[in-house]
């Protein structure tokens, strides 16, 4: 169900402010009626309805007077299902979400003009937080000139032991992990996993701070001991935090040491060793939220070196081996956001706060790398991305969105690694709990290094085949799904919804055999989704059975495929 809620306002006489102290809940209330107040809202409540204020009124005039914090547990012990012994130790063990990082995260301050704009947006920021399973800034009272605002979080369990095994495509794939996505409550993450992949097999220590000391700088550190090799990654920049922000730099440090594999008709047949270091500094600067648009423009400098060492088994067609590179150069980028959003719920979600961007946005880097300055050859380099809402009504959405990057050698006079991925979406919500969707990828390459490939099957497109069942340098595929919400809510735990689909494409190069005769693929099949309530927030649990409708004779291709993946959308 595609669905936006108008604004309304109601007065009332009181809130709840749910705060921490000394490990323990305390509830205070406190009177909404003062004499001379011209204006008063409606507040929150100790169990706050999210989806019952999707777009609460924001006035935009004014100061902005007390900032009230309303940090809500993750189960709700007003509601019977939820109030027991289990869930109230729950509430109790895990540490809500620190007062301070939410004032951090917020675009506006006490004593400041109010702005309609940065309301908004600290809103979306603070529900961007996987911490945080939904967030609402709302006016309070409004006193001649005066607003007071409370912002009303919701958190999640972030503290996860977790034990996982699914098969995806007739591959086992497991994770022992312990995270902290926000520990003790100061919205850092630290994970240690013991996972296993198509790809490999891996051991990494990761820690995130997305708000180095309330001082909008981040920085993440990652290291990876993987049976194929390892990983090290470190970074540390002032991102553009907000539409208004002025200022942004970054600095990231990458070595890689992996092995790529190549496939044909499903089946593993290449292994090749790939050496990566990587790093970047860019500095970025803008002249804010401008009649509401944002333009940004960034500068920097990027040296890459991938190198290739001897591969193990038949490379697929065209046999080429692959090219190792080096590239040094300078860099310029330009991003274009256009400030138009809409509030709904059960798109990608279910029963969750969604924030759809509906204007359109715009980000191209390029440049120019030379032997003068420590590259193997002279090349031009460019990459970039777009997206657009083409139509959005209260029931219905269609966005687009594109991607590509590549380079031109200039030594060789030929493209190199070019590579253009486009997505079209379509929602139409039917009812209160049944929508359709509809979703077309496409993408072409050119002279792509032999360490890549274009491909379709299992979670690329075909549910019904094995995974990267076809290749090529294209693909097509059209996925429709009639998609079902549902208000169960399993145990108070999990929110439930199911998805009838069917799935078409192919993966092909013109003149080339890729083991299938590059004919189209069709599939269809049933899906089950989970959403979890009170822990990772914004993942989905995708449990699909498809069922192959072309192909069926082919020795490769099963008669039925079974698929466990989490995803970010439904």
């Amino acid at each position: 169900m595609l669905l936006v809620i108008p604004h309304s306002t109601h007065a009332t006489e009181k809130t709840v402010m749910v705060k921490e102290k000394d490990g323990q809940r305390l509830t205070e209330q406190r009177s909404a009626q003062i004499p001379g107040c011209d204006r008063v809202f409606e507040p929150a409540a100790a169990s706050y309805d999210f989806l019952g204020n999707l777009n609460p009124a924001l006035p935009d005039n004014g100061q902005v007077g007390r900032v009230y914090i309303t940090r809500l547990p993750i189960f709700d012990e007003q509601n019977p299902r939820e109030n027991n012994a289990l869930f109230r130790f729950a509430n109790r063990f895990h540490t809500l979400t620190r007062e301070y990082v939410v004032r951090d995260l917020v675009l506006f301050e006490e004593g400041q003009s109010v702005d309609k704009n940065r309301l908004e947006e600290s809103a979306r920021i603070l529900r961007q937080q996987k911490y945080l399973y939904d967030a609402n800034v709302m006016p309070v009272r409004q006193c001649n000139n005066t607003l007071d605002i409370e912002i009303v979080t919701k958190d999640v369990w972030s503290f996860n032991p977790e034990i996982s095994y699914q098969r995806s495509g007739g591959v086992a794939e497991y994770r022992f992990a312990v995270r902290d996505t926000n520990i003790l409550g100061t919205g850092k993450l630290l994970a240690l996993a013991t996972k296993k992949n198509l790809e490999r097999t891996a051991t990494e220590l990761i820690y995130k701070d997305p708000n180095i000391a309330g001082s909008r700088m981040t920085t993440r550190l990652e290291y990876s001991d993987n049976d194929d090799g390892s990983n090290q990654h470190a970074g540390i920049g002032l991102p553009f935090y907000s539409l208004d922000s002025r200022r942004s730099w970054r600095l990231v440090v990458e070595r890689i040491d992996r092995t790529d594999t190549q496939y044909f008709h499903g089946q593993e047949v290449t292994e090749i060793q790939h050496e990566i270091n990587d790093y970047i500094f860019n500095w970025g600067f803008s002249n804010g939220l401008v009649d509401g648009e944002t333009r940004r423009w960034q500068i920097g400098y990027r040296y890459r070196k991938d190198r290739f060492l001897e591969s193990n088994g038949l490379l697929p067609p065209p046999p080429l081996p692959p090219q190792s590179k080096q590239y040094a150069y300078p860099f310029f980028a330009f991003e274009f956001v256009e400030n138009h959003y809409a509030k709904t719920f059960d798109v990608d979600q279910i029963h969750r706060t969604e924030d759809l961007h509906l204007g359109n946005r715009f980000y191209v880097r390029a440049g120019y790398a030379t032997n003068k300055m420590d590259a193997d050859q002279d090349r031009f380099i460019i990459d970039g991305e777009g997206s657009q809402a083409i139509y959005y009504s209260g029931d219905s959405l269609l966005r687009h969105q594109f991607q590509w990057t590549g380079m031109w050698n200039q030594d060789t006079r030929k493209t190199e690694d070019f590579l253009l991925k486009y997505e079209m979406r379509y929602y139409k919500g039917q009812t209160k709990h049944r929508s359709f969707a509809a979703i077309l990828n496409a993408a072409w390459s050119k002279n792509l290094n032999t360490g890549e490939q274009v491909y379709v099957g299992g979670e690329t497109g075909l549910r019904g085949y094995e995974a990267r069942f076809q290749t090529g340098d294209r693909k097509l595929s059209l996925n429709l799904e009639e998609r079902m919400y549902s208000d169960k809510h399993l145990l108070n735990l999990l929110r439930l919804g199911w998805a009838v689909f069917v799935d078409v494409g192919r993966a092909w190069e013109p003149g080339l055999d890729n083991g299938s005769d590059n004919e189209w693929l069709v599939n269809a099949g049933l899906g089950l989704r989970l959403a979890s309530s009170k822990a990772d927030a914004g993942k989905i649990i995708h449990m699909d059975l498809a069922w192959p409708l072309t192909r069926k004779d082919d020795p490769a291709v099963d008669s039925y495929q079974f698929w466990v993946t989490i995803k970010e959308a439904f």
